[in-house]
């Protein structure tokens, strides 16, 4: 290749413009190509393609140019970033709001209504502590859940003003006991029915 040739010709045509199209042919590339050692024909057709790489050179003013553009679309980016979450961050606030609302204006007793299987360990602390043998035990073991379990609620961080520190104290209103007692009501109701036909050869068995 006959380089000095070829950097002299893209210098007068090329260089400093922005299209640049070859107007030479690959014969007049080459140093004397009948005597270029181990050169096949085929590279001096006509149709034959040379691949030249030229680095694009820019002034530092068209390269600021540039260098702000780039910044005013990253920074336009970031920005719509930072309004979509900001939007996506005050619908889920406003959801939560509006959901707590909801909750408040449709409560009913059956949302604040819990069913707390006693365990034996449970009733065997009560007996611990239970001291006052003048009221009924129920009375005293109702009035012992009642003070574990509002000491426990009232830990827990306020549902509708989670700010609030401490949390405002829970009361629990009623307490219902519900006793495993079917097969007594059934052997019950059995003799009742016994009561009731007479056959009181039956009834001391029930009994």
């Amino acid at each position: 290749m006959d380089q000095s040739f070829i950097q002299k010709y893209f210098e007068e045509n090329c260089f400093g413009k922005e299209d640049c199209s070859a107007g030479i042919t690959v014969q007049e590339m080459m140093k004397k190509p009948a005597m270029a050692p181990g050169v096949e024909a085929a590279c001096f057709d006509k149709a034959s393609l040379i691949y030249l790489q030229y680095q694009c050179e820019q002034d530092v003013d068209e390269l600021n140019v540039k260098r702000v553009e780039a910044l005013f679309f990253a920074c336009t980016g970031i920005f719509i970033s930072y309004t979509f979450l900001s939007i996506l961050y005050y619908l889920n606030k406003v959801a939560l709001i509006d959901f707590k609302q909801w909750d408040v204006e449709t409560v009913t007793a059956g949302d604040f209504t819990a069913v707390y299987q006693i365990p034996d360990e449970v009733w065997y602390n009560f007996e611990i502590q239970h001291e006052d043998k003048t009221r009924a035990e129920g009375s005293d073991f109702e009035d012992y859940l009642k003070h574990h379990f509002e000491n426990l609620v009232s830990l827990q961080p306020s549902v509708l003003n989670p700010e609030l520190d401490p949390p405002p104290r829970a009361k629990i209103a009623n307490i219902t006991f519900a006793f495993n007692n079917s097969k007594l009501i059934k052997l019950l109701k059995k003799r009742g029915a016994i009561v009731a036909t007479g056959n009181f050869t039956k009834l001391q068995a029930v009994d």
